[in-house]
This record gives C-alpha cells, sequence and structure tokens, in this order.
C-alpha cells in the first residue's frame, strides 16, 4: 500500500460504474484474501459488494468502508479509489495489531458499492452486514481538510413519468404534466427554509415536433439538513406531482431510488482521530499538509459548508460513524473533470495512506478503551433520539456543547494552531464585587521545566489540561464560576476519555505548583506559546492560565486554599509579555501581592494569602455566568440589587502599546465624577505572533450599577440614558497613574 503502483492505483485506471464494479471488486478481495483476511465475496447477494474480516478472540468489532465506484463520463472524479485505498490501509493496520496478539476484537472491511448512483450501503444495512459492527470508519477525498462536523444532508431522488395518448386533438400532452409540476416547485421555492434544495430534469421526452409526446420522462432530487425536514417536503411534491396530473388530464407513475439519511457524525470517535493526527502528523507541520492550510480555520470551523449527501449517512443512524475528509487538491472540487485526474496522483495516495493509519488509530482506540467505546455508544443513543441537524444536536450533548459554543474544541490546547482565542472573564465595578464568566478559559503548555506526568523534571514533556474539560475559576483562588455548579462540572468531566488518570495527573501537578515545586514566570505569554512561561495577571488574582475546576477541587479536599509557597522565578520580566498594567514592568509577583480591586473591608486590598476565607467574599455573578449569584447559604453582609449593566466598547488595544485598564466615571447631580467600573485589558499588541490580541482588538468594560447608586445618577430624570460616562485610559505606557482619553471615542450603552 505504500506506493502508486498498488491494486488500489489500477482502480484508478478503471473507473466502473455503480452496481458493476466487477474489476474492483476482484483487485480488492484478491489483495485481501492474499493479505490474511477472510473474504466474502458478493456478499448480501450485491454482487460487487464485499466482506473482509480478520479477528483475534473476543472484544468490540470495528470496520471500515471501502468505496469504488466512478461517476458517469467522468471517471474517478469524486476520488473513491482513493476511499477504497484509505480503508484498506487502516484494515492492514488494525490487522497487523490484532495479529500481533496484544489487541483482541475484529476488523472488518466493508466493500460498499454505488455510492454515487444506487446508495449501496443502504442495502447492506437492510441486508444486515453492519448488525454485529460497533462503529464505521471511513475517508473521503476533497479539496479541503479538517471538515470533521460539515452537513451531511438528507436525500431522496426518484424517476418521475407522466403518460397519456399522443394524438394530435384527442389525446394529452405529457409533457404538460411535467411542466406544470416544474412550474409549481418553482412558486414552491419561495417557501423552503435555507439549505434546502429541489432539483429536476426532464431526461426523456418526444423528439418529433409535431407529435404530442406521449411521455415524458424525468427525475427529481430532494435535499434537506435532516429526515424530518425532507419527509415534510416530500409531501408537498408528492402533492404538486398528483396536482400537475389532475390539471392536465395525464397520469404519473413514481419511483423512488436514493435514500440517503443526514449524516449524525461521532464526535468522540472524530476528537480520537484528530487528536491523533495532530500529535503525530500536524498537516501544518508536513510538506504535503501545508497547502491544504486554512487561512481562517475559526470560520471554517465553526461555519462548515454544506457537502453532498452519502449513504454513509443511512449508517450513522445505525452504529456509531464517522466520515473524514481529507485534501488532495486546491484547484478543483470533487465532480469536476479535474479532480479526476487529481485523484490518481502519488500525492493523492500519500493522503489516503495518512489518512487510513488515523482511522486505524481511531479503531484501535475503540479495541483497547473501555471508556471511548461507551462514550461513542453513548453519545450515538443520545444522538439517535434527537431531531434536527446535526450541528443542533451537537448543541444537546453532555460529550460537548457544541460547535458554536466556545469551549475548548477538539482538543485545541494540545493542538498548537487550531487555538481560537476566548474572551476574559469580565471585571465589574469593583465596589459591587461582580463577576461576569461568559465564557470558558484556555489551558496552555508549560515548557521544558514543567513536571512530566511521571513527576519528573524533563525536556520534552508538557503539562496541559485534559482536553475537553470545563473549566470553572473561582474568585481569588486563581477560579471564576458558581460553587453550585460544582457536582455538573464534576460530572462533564468524569464522562471525557482516561478520566481517573488524568485527574491523578492533574492534581498531582496542581499540589506540584502549590508547593512550589513548578517554577513561574511573571506575565508569561501562553498565547504566543513560548516555552517556559506562564501567565501570572495579580489585577484579578495570581493566575495560571491552566488551573480548572480540579484546582478547587484539590484545595477544597485538603482544607487549604492558600498558595503560601509559590515559587516565581526571578530574573524574567514577562519574556514577551506586557504584563499587569496595575504593577510597573519587571516586578516580582508572589501571594502578597495586593489583589487590586478586590478590597478587604478594613481596608487594603486581597491577597493570594487570603483566599480561606472565599466562600465568606461579597461576590455575586452577572449575566453571562453560570448562575445569577454564588453560594446563598454564606454568611455575607447584605448588599444592594444591582439595578442595571451598561457596557463600555470599541476600545481598540491597536491603539496601546502595552496592557491598559478601562476605567469609568459617571457624572453626579452635584457634579461630582464617582468611578463605577474599571477592567484590565492584557494587551500584546506589540508582540508579533499574538493572534489572541489581533484577533480580538474590540475590548469591552461591563459595568453594574446597583440600584441606589442608580437612583442617585438619575435624579429627577428617569431616563438613565442621560446619564453621563466619562471613559478614560490608564497604561504604563502613559507612565502610571496618569489617566488619558481614549484614542477613539468609546460607546456606553445599556443592555
Amino acid at each position: 500500500m505504500e506506493h502508486r503502483s498498488t491494486e488500489t492505483f489500477w482502480i484508478h485506471e478503471h473507473p466502473e460504474l455503480g452496481w458493476d464494479e466487477k474489476y474492483a471488486h476482484r483487485v480488492l478481495t484478491d489483495y485481501l484474501e492474499k493479505q490474511g483476511f477472510n473474504v466474502t465475496r458478493g456478499a448480501y447477494n450485491l454482487s460487487t459488494a464485499f466482506i473482509a474480516e480478520y479477528s483475534n478472540g473476543k472484544g468490540r468489532s470495528v470496520s471500515f468502508n471501502a468505496e469504488y465506484d466512478a461517476l458517469p463520463g467522468m471517471g474517478h472524479a469524486c476520488g473513491h479509489n482513493l476511499i477504497a485505498t484509505a480503508s484498506v490501509a487502516a484494515g492492514l493496520g488494525v490487522k497487523n495489531a490484532l495479529k500481533s496478539g496484544g489487541l483482541k476484537g475484529k476488523v472488518t472491511i466493508v466493500g460498499t458499492p454505488a455510492e454515487e448512483i444506487g446508495g449501496g450501503k443502504a442495502k447492506l444495512i437492510q441486508a444486515g452486514a453492519y448488525d454485529d459492527l460497533d462503529c464505521s470508519l471511513m475517508a473521503h477525498p476533497g479539496p479541503r481538510n479538517y471538515i470533521f462536523y460539515a452537513e451531511y444532508p438528507a436525500l431522496m431522488t426518484a424517476r418521475v413519468n407522466w403518460t397519456e395518448v399522443p394524438a394530435q386533438w384527442n389525446g394529452l400532452n405529457a409533457l404538460d404534466g411535467f411542466v406544470s409540476a416544474y412550474v409549481m416547485t418553482g412558486l414552491l421555492r419561495q417557501q423552503l427554509e435555507l439549505d434546502t434544495a429541489i432539483q429536476q430534469v426532464l431526461s426523456e421526452s418526444s423528439n418529433v415536433l409535431n407529435i404530442i409526446p406521449a411521455e415524458a420522462k424525468s427525475e427529481w432530487a430532494i435535499m434537506c439538513p435532516t429526515m424530518e425536514q425532507r419527509a415534510k417536503l416530500e409531501k408537498k411534491m408528492h402533492g404538486i406531482w398528483n396536482a400537475s396530473a389532475t390539471a392536465t388530464g395525464t397520469n404519473f407513475t413514481l419511483k423512488p431510488e436514493l435514500d440517503y439519511w443526514n449524516a449524525k457524525l461521532n464526535s468522540v470517535l472524530t476528537r480520537v482521530y484528530f487528536k491523533n493526527q495532530m500529535e503525530f502528523f500536524d498537516p501544518k507541520n508536513t510538506k504535503d499538509g501545508k497547502q491544504f492550510s486554512y487561512k481562517d480555520v475559526e470560520e471554517e470551523i465553526l461555519n462548515p459548508k454544506r457537502v453532498s449527501p452519502t449513504d454513509q449517512g443511512n449508517v450513522s443512524h445505525k452504529l456509531p460513524s464517522i466520515h473524514i475528509m481529507f485534501p488532495i487538491t486546491n484547484n478543483v472540487s470533487n465532480h469536476e473533470a479535474g479532480f479526476a485526474n487529481a485523484s490518481g496522483t502519488e500525492l493523492a495516495h500519500r493522503q489516503a495512506i495518512e489518512a487510513g493509519k488515523f482511522l486505524a488509530m481511531t479503531a484501535i482506540s475503540v479495541l483497547n478503551n473501555e471508556t471511548t467505546a461507551k462514550e461513542m455508544w453513548k453519545e450515538w443513543k443520545i444522538m439517535s433520539k434527537e431531531k434536527g441537524s446535526q450541528r443542533q444536536n451537537f448543541g444537546h450533548m453532555p460529550m460537548q456543547p457544541g460547535l458554536l459554543h466556545q469551549e475548548e474544541f477538539l482538543y485545541k490546547h494540545t493542538l498548537r494552531r487550531f487555538y481560537i482565542g476566548q474572551r476574559r472573564p469580565y471585571f465589574m465595578a469593583q465596589s459591587i464585587k461582580t463577576l461576569n464568566c461568559l465564557t470558558l478559559l484556555r489551558s496552555s503548555p508549560l515548557g521544558k521545566k514543567a513536571l512530566a506526568d511521571n513527576h519528573t523534571t524533563t525536556d520534552v514533556s508538557r503539562y496541559t489540561k485534559p482536553a475537553g474539560y470545563k473549566t470553572v475559576r473561582y474568585p481569588l483562588s486563581g477560579l471564576v464560576g458558581n460553587p453550585k455548579d460544582k457536582h455538573d462540572i464534576e460530572v462533564h468531566n468524569a464522562k471525557y476519555l482516561n478520566h481517573e488518570d488524568n485527574t491523578k495527573i492533574l492534581n498531582s501537578n496542581v499540589k506540584a505548583w502549590m508547593d512550589g515545586t513548578v517554577q513561574i514566570t511573571p506575565d508569561g505569554d501562553p498565547d504566543t506559546r513560548i516555552p517556559d512561561t506562564y501567565s501570572v495577571f495579580s489585577r484579578f488574582q495570581i493566575c495560571l492560565e491552566a488551573p480548572n475546576y480540579t484546582f478547587w477541587q484539590w484545595q477544597s479536599r485538603h482544607d487549604c486554599t492558600a498558595a503560601g509557597s509559590l515559587t516565581v522565578e526571578a530574573g524574567k520580566d514577562g519574556t514577551f509579555s506586557m504584563g499587569d498594567p496595575t504593577f510597573p514592568k519587571g516586578t516580582a509577583l508572589d501571594t502578597n501581592s495586593p489583589l487590586d480591586p478586590f478590597e478587604k473591608p478594613g481596608g487594603g486590598f486581597y491577597t493570594s494569602e487570603d483566599v480561606t476565607d472565599i466562600k465568606k467574599l461579597e461576590y455575586s455573578y452577572g449575566p453571562g455566568s453560570l448562575d445569577v449569584d454564588s453560594d446563598p447559604g454564606r454568611d455575607t453582609p447584605p448588599r444592594e440589587p444591582i439595578a442595571s449593566i451598561a457596557r463600555v466598547h470599541s476600545v481598540s488595544r491597536a491603539d496601546y502599546a502595552d496592557s491598559f485598564v478601562i476605567r469609568t466615571h459617571v457624572e453626579l447631580p452635584d457634579g461630582r465624577k464617582v468611578e463605577v467600573g474599571r477592567e484590565a485589558v492584557l494587551s500584546r499588541w506589540s508582540v508579533a505572533g499574538c493572534r489572541n490580541c489581533q484577533d480580538h482588538l474590540d475590548e469591552s468594560s461591563f459595568i453594574a450599577i446597583d440600584r441606589k447608586t442608580m437612583e442617585t445618577l438619575k435624579g429627577n430624570n428617569d431616563d438613565k440614558e442621560n446619564i453621563k460616562f466619562h471613559v478614560q485610559i490608564q497604561s504604563r505606557q502613559f507612565g502610571g497613574d496618569e489617566l488619558r482619553e481614549p484614542v477613539r471615542e468609546p460607546v456606553v450603552e445599556f443592555l
């Protein structure tokens, strides 16, 4: 399988249409039989289908779908020869792992004919080919990379024919039946939902001008994001076909053909595939992969383009499945003549072999990892009950809140180039101490001096938070969130792969950090992935940007929330980070550093030595946080309820070469100005390569105003829009305490 002159390459040179793939069937089955597979030719009464199996003892059963049909008149312009290559390579990889004796289970390669014109997988499902399998994996070539959650819609095609008597005056025109249906369909298109399509073509009618057509043959296709939408549209189309026949006095017959279901692909399997790909063969770092990188990764991932229907969608309704896309060209797309040439190149073959390796690694994870297998099936059962498109359903998944949520996307913290920046937690009004946690926070790897998973110092180990774990932070302890959600977060994290091992590793690393055995660089820069650095952002708290909920668990379990033995590495003034604007650059931070603006009741600011009283501090949680309030059972003094939230925005990071503070004052009726909000912005705009800064230029400051203050501000005027806000910027760039007017006029609006 390592060279282009293989059996699968010759399939490209001998393209065959669906249900007639005799050459491909013979070549593949002969090859797999020579490799030690138990092969069934013409499986399930489909002459060009096959089953190739290899097993070692009792265990789970994984499968790969091999396609090999071509397009009429275009050859392998969809690259199904490469699907066969990838699946055969994957099957061989798993077979060799089973043969070694250390792995138990079975691998099956399913030869699936006629994907383009006949829905071979649908027929195989009906015949029972997938009944005893645990998962179905496949990879498809295309012009793009990383389309893991693309929308594969539902498709129904049918042949609709109108017939009548072919006579000049006494006959009825069969073509009129088609034309009237065509016109009514055009009117229906005004009411079609987004991503829904109807296609039709007149395939045959009379070719004599002065004879009324006795027959009009046509082909129709209905494509919708979901099966539910498809069923509704099919009903409307049946009404149109009936009405067209009635209005024209003709008869019509309907013969359904393709019945493709929308795909509900498995995110557990996709994450395993993606993790392996990025860990071992990051495309950006490979000769072949560099040319297929996206310019805007976030846009492509969060808003994937709709792709063509596939009968792998039917399989995904039967058992956990994936349909990975791998790129072979930038110049043409599937079903174009040039793609047939691209699918026969050395590059395309290498890409298919590489995809096969990742498919094999994914399948091996299913065979030897109990957690992966359980979570894979658990997600499939949930998805099977859900109506709607794949993207809609992912929003309800406990494993992953979905693409439209800013959760840690597909192990993005262990994958360098898939960093998608997220907003900071917003700090509001120091006098009210209101925190707003709109999104989850980032994790970052430690550098060469990090504590390894085996508790030894090494030059190559990385310490990262287990991928996908939710992050909840609490004030002053390095975390911000709501204690009432501890249980939900713990349940969520327990669902992830290798949870028990990850928790042990994380607890050990956190304890090491608390004990001072891991060094920290003040103002380190995880966004630019500079080694040996961590961010210490002491305006809010001494904060590693990696701590997550386990940090809080460790503190609670040991009844200790003080980090008294924290070691700060001296001699480094922030590497490339500009640091905290409330401290002079290069200031050594420790656990006694003031956590301005968290003021103590008796005066002064809290420090990290004060965090033992965290549950008794006076905090509430603003709009967008995990809850509306913190623990109601704590002993705290009463506070004024919040009356309004205002947002200051249109402050651009690009205007300032250092970190800065957005300070907002209001003017009272007596002319006095009172500060109502401060928000620190950690900025590294002058740092080349800091994507986070350059992606998020528009900074906001949220201001929480309590009822008493609001009444004072409004005075006798009930229109709060007349309240005068004054916004100023404080930065080390200006000399520390000096306040200046913003470079551009900010906008203040009430939410």
